[in-house]
């Protein structure tokens, strides 16, 4: 992408002197025309209302169509480089509202989403996104091995390129400008928006950030680690995956009705009073899975599981918080080996080693990841008062009950930069930035009972085609409540989640609650029925308490890396990355990005 500041002139000049009139044609010849000779038109397709288009074929991330679609022109373009190829797609809407709205990817993977950019079509908007430079499904992390500019291309170089061409495509095709820039995603995509908004403050407007993984050095060791102490399973410690999995209910129940009402949702996991001696099996009980229980042995594994990953050598100074209690953390942690989502990235982003020892997982892997911090890819600024500067509003959300990503890293990152910004108010930033918790979701999307529907990053519901059916507004849809910010600057005290029965809108609404800005919770009145969104209010919670750590200076390795683990050549920039406060085997965890006809490109 080292090329990419002098392709972005050659789109300036060509369609500021090619095109003066309302757009044009969507076909090949037409976009061709005003693209320099390093970039391509892979396709130029007219989508009927109500059409779908996608790429079954070539896309790995993404090889589901967008459904039911406006009439749009659906176009991707290819920029080469010398060292790399990017991709990006856009869905330009025949009747627009002068907003453009991107969204990001999965994981590991790289393809451009056209499945929730059918989602976001549909608000009117260009919908936007860009395969980051490779393309491969979420948990393939092979592309990475000893690839430098892919690695840079995906931790955040191949985003902000991409857009700012689209943003000329988008004013040359319709002869007008974009008047709002906005960024949806969730998980991968959220790091994505969130390293835009620090590093590109003009590039977007406002952003809706779900889930984001930005501390990457941090939490795919701690996916590994958490693996390891669970092992050897031949031991009378280990604890299985079924087990595991069939205990989250167990705790549930026991934290549940601490927050008063007994529901099925675990409002504040960290302020439950539990002690893992609770699921001790008793009077000789066998555990079975009617009646899931610990042995005196298997305790201090499940503690250990659940406890923080933390470095003995500095006392116990934070690495990784873990799950919340309430989630199902099998996945990680019930296996016969570590999670692929951990160590798929210390395998080829760190040692590009793939015969990597993860018995050596230690404090100092994260270490050596944070010297290398590869492609740049953590989003570890804190000071974004540049994008406050600008106008910008963002809002950022988690699932409590999330089993891949911890909540705690979205928790550290708010107050940390409420630190940085704000250290003499607590409430510093909610002028442009609230963190929403979601007690009870799952990794961005599903729930056992909780409602949880916000229109967010692969958020679907059967049934329907996007926002919150029903409640097209800015009270219950994030995207929606994120443009009421930026353009009314009306700031969101709340966002109703919802929970339709069996997921599908045929099944009714089966509750609805309001969520709130952190650290505040919602609480029941004590009147009328627990599952009506009335009978909450917002008030306040108890924070986080969470323990201070120091990420690692960015190529400086200041220890010694592991023997099995071979240090990789250094080509960072030196450039300190900041202070934190605080398959899963299968690891992708089933995560929907979007409405599931264009096969290969070809239109059906």
């Amino acid at each position: 992408m080292k090329s990419q500041s002098v392709i972005r002139l050659f789109f300036t000049f060509f369609f500021a002197f090619s095109y003066g009139v309302l757009g044009f044609d969507c076909t090949t010849d037409a976009f061709g025309k005003i693209l320099p000779s390093s970039a391509t038109v892979v396709n130029a397709t007219s989508v009927q209302g109500g059409g779908s288009y996608g790429d079954l074929i070539h896309d790995a991330d993404f090889p589901a169509l967008a459904t039911n679609l406006p009439e749009l022109c659906a176009v991707q373009i290819k920029i080469s480089t010398s060292d790399n190829v990017v991709n990006f797609g856009l869905f330009l809407p025949s009747t627009w509202n002068n907003r453009l709205i991107g969204t990001g990817n999965t994981g590991f993977g790289g393809g451009i989403n056209w499945p929730y950019m059918g989602h976001l079509v549909n608000y009117g908007m260009v919908a936007f996104s860009t395969d980051t430079g490779h393309n491969s499904n979420p948990n393939d992390a092979t592309w990475a091995l000893e690839n430098d500019e892919a690695l840079t291309d995906w931790g955040y170089l191949a985003m902000h390129e991409s857009l700012a061409q689209a943003k000329q495509i988008v004013s040359t095709y319709y002869s007008d400008k974009i008047s709002y820039s906005y960024y949806m995603a969730c998980s991968g995509g959220g790091r994505q928006g969130l390293k835009e908004l620090q590093d590109y403050p003009d590039d977007f407007n406002g952003y809706a950030i779900g889930h984001p993984p930005w501390l990457l050095t941090h939490l795919h060791p701690w996916a590994a680690y958490v693996g390891t102490v669970n092992l050897p399973n031949t031991t009378d410690s280990h604890i299985s995956e079924e087990l595991l999995g069939n205990l989250t209910d167990v705790v549930t129940s026991i934290c549940d009705p601490q927050d008063g009402v007994s529901d099925g949702i675990v409002m504040e996991p960290w302020t439950c009073n539990f002690t893992s001696s609770q699921l001790l099996c008793q009077n000789s009980t066998i555990s079975s899975d009617e009646n899931p229980c610990l042995t005196q042995a298997q305790l201090p594994t499940f503690d250990a599981i659940f406890g923080d990953w933390v470095d003995s050598s500095k006392s116990n100074s934070l690495l990784s918080p873990s799950l919340m209690l309430g989630s199902d953390i099998s996945g990680l942690a019930g296996g016969d080996a570590p999670s692929t989502f951990g160590t798929y990235f210390i395998d080829n982003f760190i040692t590009n080693d793939t015969n990597w020892n993860w018995s050596s997982i230690s404090p100092q892997t994260v270490a050596l990841a944070d010297s290398i911090n590869p492609g740049s890819a953590n989003a570890d600024l804190f000071d974004i008062t540049p994008f406050k500067n600008t106008g910008g509003k963002v809002i950022m959300y988690h699932g409590l009950a999330d089993p891949l990503i911890p909540p705690g890293f979205s928790i550290s990152y708010y107050e940390t930069v409420q630190k940085t910004m704000s250290p003499s108010n607590t409430t510093g930033l909610q002028d442009f930035y609230r963190l929403f918790l979601v007690p009870g979701m799952h990794h961005c999307s599903g729930s056992t009972g909780a409602p949880f529907y916000i229109a967010g990053g692969g958020q679907t519901v059967d049934g329907g085609n996007y926002s919150v059916p029903g409640f097209v507004d800015a009270q219950h849809d994030v995207v929606l409540a994120v443009i009421n910010w930026v353009e009314n600057g009306t700031a969101p005290d709340s966002i109703i989640a919802t929970k339709w029965h069996d997921n599908a809108l045929s099944g009714g609404i089966q509750k609805q609650m309001p969520l709130c800005p952190y650290p505040q919770t919602a609480k029941y009145s004590g009147n009328g029925s627990i599952d009506e969104a009335q009978n909450w209010a917002c008030a306040d919670g108890t924070a986080m308490q969470m323990a201070s750590i120091t990420i690692g200076v960015e190529g400086s390795v200041s220890v010694t890396p592991n023997p099995t683990m071979g240090a990789r050549p250094d080509s960072s920039s030196g450039a300190a990355s900041g202070v934190l406060v605080p398959e899963v085997r299968g690891w992708w965890m089933g995560l929907v990005v979007g409405a599931a006809v264009v096969v290969g490109g070809m239109l059906l």
